[in-house]
């Protein structure tokens, strides 16, 4: 199960290096709510001390929090009025024992947020594939489609002589802009009403839900197959190198540290360009499976 503190933990150690970046971290010792200014964490410390908790911005799953001062006494971490839900971050509550990462290099809500843009910019060439299931209505009329489905892949009828079995019916028309049901879709032959109906049809990918918890489900959410993560974890890659000296980045460069070389101008606008194309061919390279495997259909005649 890839979750989506995985995709981020994984951009953080390519963007930064295993032990480029080593934050500074730290754990809820009693539940936070929403409001709350004064933060109870394991222990405040200092260098030496285990924790290095400090004054600036703290992460507790995706909320950025601004801490005004470190109450090692009470081990309290003092927010300013305005402290919750920093940079624009939800503020909401956390449950005891969940990580604080002190000024954080790359914040866990920033990553998310180009995964979610990563999720937005791959649709419609890339699209998650799912199925609803339901039966035959008494008047004979159009089947409902999800809302959710941008279009029908294929459709399937319960054999009435083999139970547990599914028959693929080729004669059908979906039709989207239904105006009695909204998308619906008609089906040749003639069933019994009550007989059941399986709709495979594609759909945009899910966004993650950044008020959530770092613990979501890749497959579960997206509603994609799990051998997209890693076109993920390139896109997001590619959407945030143009922000940092990319040329130095460790999954480029180990040769270049080997040889000590020192990298000229325009290292990094290159290997951002590298990065983006190999994005834009694990996308190519799913359009061509989906279009074999789950091509969208308006229309199967039989």
């Amino acid at each position: 199960m890839t979750t989506l503190g995985r995709i981020i933990e994984s951009a953080r150690h390519a963007l930064s290096g295993f032990d480029a970046n080593r934050d500074a971290v730290s754990a809820l010792s009693a539940e936070l709510d929403n409001s709350a200014t004064a933060i109870s964490i394991d222990a405040a410390g200092g260098v030496g001390q285990g924790v290095v908790a400090a004054r600036g911005l703290a992460e507790i799953d995706f909320e950025i929090v601004r801490v005004r001062s470190v109450d090692t006494v009470n081990s309290e971490l003092l927010l300013y009025p305005f402290g919750r839900g920093y940079r624009g971050t939800s503020a909401v509550v956390h449950s005891t024992g969940t990580e604080i990462r002190f000024n954080p290099g790359w914040p866990a809500s920033t990553v998310a947020e180009h995964v979610n843009g990563v999720l937005r910019e791959i649709y419609p060439r890339v699209y998650a594939v799912k199925s609803s299931e339901t039966t035959f209505p008494v008047d004979r009329g159009a089947i409902e489609v999800p809302d959710a489905a941008a279009g029908v892949i294929s459709v399937w009828v319960e054999d009435q002589q083999r139970i547990g079995q599914w028959l693929r019916e080729d004669r059908w028309t979906y039709q989207p802009d239904s105006t009695t049901i909204g998308k619906g879709l008609r089906v040749g032959g003639h069933y019994v009403p009550g007989t059941g109906v399986r709709v495979v049809y594609a759909a945009r990918p899910v966004l993650f839900d950044l008020t959530g918890a770092v613990s979501q489900d890749f497959v579960t959410v997206t509603g994609l197959d799990e051998r997209l993560v890693d076109l993920i974890e390139i896109g997001v890659a590619a959407r945030m190198a143009p922000f940092i000296d990319v040329g130095k980045l460790p999954f480029l460069s180990a040769s270049a540290r080997t040889a000590d070389e020192t990298r000229g101008p325009g290292q990094s606008l290159s290997a951002t360009r590298l990065l983006y194309s190999l994005f834009q061919q694990r996308i190519e390279q799913e359009q061509a499976v989906l279009a074999k495997e789950h091509p969208i259909k308006l229309h199967r005649a039989g």
